[in-house]
């Protein structure tokens, strides 16, 4: 049935390239894996503890939970990725040594900050902790120095920060009409006066 839709609206679907899922209503692994075929070709299931645990969604690995532990782990390995080349570049000039950070580190901590600005504490504890250390190599002082000061010296926002404009700029376009209509019709405004919104509970 599901790919004679497909086949109806002029789309396809790629076995081989997608992915599935079995969610609950709370989120927790089925007991027992299930099969699902399209095209007369069996998918594989996002399942925890298998070779297949997750699935990139428009940059982001969706689990079959909706934890955040991979996405996190997949950013921090390409944080990692960008200390090191601060760090072997660590004698250029600051403004260069900025470009590295924009670059290979800001870009990642930039996206998806609405989605991601939800994760638990102790993952953002990491991610943070390795924004401190970027920001540390770019002021040239220890490894255990405060870092309020270079922050605000940089331009550069915290990853707190990231998230938390990133949430405001999706709470400006919502009272100004201008975000999608599917994004729009989940969000509702929870107090006029001080012009505070959420997302609408399920029916």
């Amino acid at each position: 049935i599901l790919g004679e839709w497909f086949a109806s609206n002029k789309l396809s679907l790629s076995p081989a390239k997608c992915k599935y899922a079995v969610m609950s209503s709370k989120l927790k692994t089925q007991s027992e894996s299930t099969k699902f075929e399209i095209y007369n070709k069996e998918m594989k299931e996002i399942r925890e503890n298998t070779d297949s645990t997750n699935n990139p969604l428009v940059g982001l690995l969706v689990t079959e939970r909706l934890k955040y532990d991979d996405q996190i782990n997949s950013m921090l390995g390409k944080l990692r990725s960008g200390i090191y080349a601060l760090r072997a570049n660590k004698f250029l000039p600051t403004f260069a040594k900025k470009n590295i950070y924009f670059a290979t580190m800001h870009s990642h901590l930039g996206y998806a900050g609405v989605i991601l600005g939800c994760a638990p504490k102790k993952l953002i504890n990491k991610v943070r902790s390795i924004q401190n250390s970027a920001i540390r190599i770019l002021g040239d002082v220890k490894y255990n120095a405060n870092t309020d000061a270079l922050y605000k010296k940089f331009g550069i926002l915290k990853v707190d920060d990231i998230f938390t404009y990133q949430a405001c700029g999706y709470g400006w376009r919502f009272f100004h009409k201008d975000l999608p209509k599917a994004i729009e019709d989940l969000m509702e405004i929870s107090s006029e006066r001080a012009l505070q919104i959420r997302t609408k509970k399920p029916h």
